[in-house]
C-alpha cells in the first residue's frame, strides 16, 4: 500500500514495482546492494529494459575492449544491442536508446 496516496485519494492505493535481483543477492545476504529505479515514460507503457549479465564474459564485468577482454565493447553495441532491438520490435535509433548503470557500468 502507498499510505500518502492512500490518504490523498482516500481509497487504499497500490503501488506495483518489478524486481530483479543479481546472482549475488542470494549467494551473499549480509551483502547490500545499490538500486537502480526507472520510472516508465509519460503514456505509462514503459521501455524494453535489458539487463545485462556482467560475468558472461567469464572474465570481467567491464564491457569495454582490451587487450584482456578482446572486442567486448564493439561486441555488445554492434551485436547484441542490435539483435536484443531486432528481437524486441525496439525503435532502434540513437534518440531511443537509454544505457545508465552503477561502477563502471554508470
Amino acid at each position: 500500500m502507498a499510505g500518502h496516496a492512500t490518504g490523498f485519494r482516500h481509497r487504499p492505493i497500490q503501488m506495483n514495482a518489478f524486481v530483479l535481483t543479481p546472482d549475488s543477492f542470494h549467494k551473499k545476504p549480509e551483502r547490500r546492494f545499490p538500486i537502480l529505479d526507472l520510472i516508465p515514460g509519460f503514456d505509462g507503457t514503459g521501455d524494453i529494459m535489458v539487463f545485462l549479465d556482467g560475468m558472461s564474459s567469464g572474465m570481467d564485468d567491464v564491457f569495454a575492449d582490451s587487450a584482456n577482454n578482446g572486442p567486448w565493447g564493439t561486441a555488445l553495441v554492434s551485436e547484441l544491442m542490435l539483435a536484443i532491438e531486432w528481437r524486441f520490435r525496439a525503435i532502434g535509433s540513437a534518440q531511443t536508446r537509454f544505457v545508465g548503470g552503477h561502477s563502471s557500468g554508470g
